[in-house]
């Protein structure tokens, strides 16, 4: 899978596993990193048969009922979500929780929503949102 900016590669020697649950659906991510290997997302538990067709950057997908848009793209190897409004640097969630803003995105023509917070439904369209995005 490609991987967009040096944000989102491992440091050398660097081994860790972050584990995300998204409370009342059974789902969860886990974020793995090998040493000299960008990130890697998979589900831990997909088997539920209830699935819903999202719109990432214009491919469908099937995702999960109930999980987050932030896992869904990030298990989707989408890379970076949003750019700075400055230098266009790009960034990618990070606390899952709604605290940083790194995940900010277009989702069904909005700007600046949390894709985090934000559950996937049925039709979605979910775009990388670029600088400050529409006001």
């Amino acid at each position: 899978m490609a991987r967009n900016g040096p944000a989102l590669r491992a440091r050398p020697g660097c081994r860790f596993a972050v584990h995300t649950h998204t409370p009342g659906t059974g789902r969860s991510v886990s974020l793995i990193s090998v040493p000299g290997l960008y990130v890697m997302f998979k589900r831990l538990n997909d088997d539920s048969g209830d699935f819903v067709t999202v719109f990432i950057e214009g491919q469908a997908v099937r995702v999960p009922r109930g999980e987050t848009v932030a896992a869904a793209v990030l298990v989707q190897g989408l890379g970076h979500t949003r750019t700075t409004p400055e230098t266009g640097a790009p960034r990618a969630p990070f606390c899952m929780m709604g605290v940083c803003f790194e995940c900010l995105m277009t989702i069904d023509g909005i700007s600046n929503r949390q894709a985090c917070m934000e559950h996937v439904r049925e039709g979605m369209r979910i775009q990388r949102q670029h600088g400050a995005g529409r006001r």
